[in-house]
């Protein structure tokens, strides 16, 4: 989670987003398309109910951030596969309360197959309650670092009065960040992590060049 955006974060969480409608619940697909430059392109949702609640709302941001640092080192720095992955994660309020977990990356069509399987092991590895607590520390520190250098930004004054105002709660309140973030804890993550899968709805989708 980019902390820059967290001041938002409850209010981006309860307004409206686009409910796309599922095919089928599970979806694994591949989408050949004729490319100048091959590469392919992945990407991969899990989408599950779940209320929301401003530590939901922060396990999801933090489960896509340790995720990142894990992709880092395995999809980037040990494959060698991709630049980097995006990973984002967000509990929304309204219309419909439920988590979203986005994956999405490039890479080289001949890498597809061992990175995508490289990210669905690293997401069942925290399910299964293999979470590094060094990982768990350096992202919780920087949500505290990075909350007190926004405090005196324009930007976070105006969220403070936003969500007081239409969500009801003061974001200045140690509760409602501070306290929460200094509670989250390895089985914090890996009981969202198990929560967020079961039963859950996914697709795989692999744009690949045309052979």
């Amino acid at each position: 989670m980019n902390l820059k955006n967290y001041n938002y974060n409850s209010f981006k969480a309860s307004r409206p987003h686009i409910i796309p409608v599922w095919i089928n619940d599970n979806i694994d697909k591949d989408i050949f398309l004729e490319m100048e430059n091959p590469k392919s392109s992945v990407r991969i949702n899990y989408v599950n109910n779940m209320t929301y609640s401003l530590k939901n709302a922060l396990l999801a941001g933090t489960l896509a951030d340790m995720l990142k640092l894990r992709f880092t080192e395995t999809l980037r720095e040990e494959e060698g596969g991709t630049y980097g992955a995006s990973v984002r994660s967000s509990v929304f309020k309204r219309p419909k309360q439920e988590v979203s977990l986005f994956v999405s990356f490039d890479c080289n069509p001949d890498k597809v197959e061992k990175l995508v399987s490289i990210v669905h092991r690293e997401i069942k590895k925290i399910e299964n309650g293999d979470v590094q607590q060094l990982d768990l520390d350096k992202t919780l520190t920087n949500y505290l670092k990075e909350r007190k250098q926004l405090q005196d930004q324009n930007s976070y004054e105006m969220s403070l009065l936003t969500n007081f105002y239409l969500e009801g709660y003061n974001m200045n309140d140690p509760e409602n960040f501070e306290e929460i973030v200094n509670s989250i804890t390895v089985k914090d993550i890996q009981a969202f992590t198990k929560k967020m899968l079961k039963n859950a709805r996914s697709f795989e989708i692999v744009f690949k060049p045309e052979k």
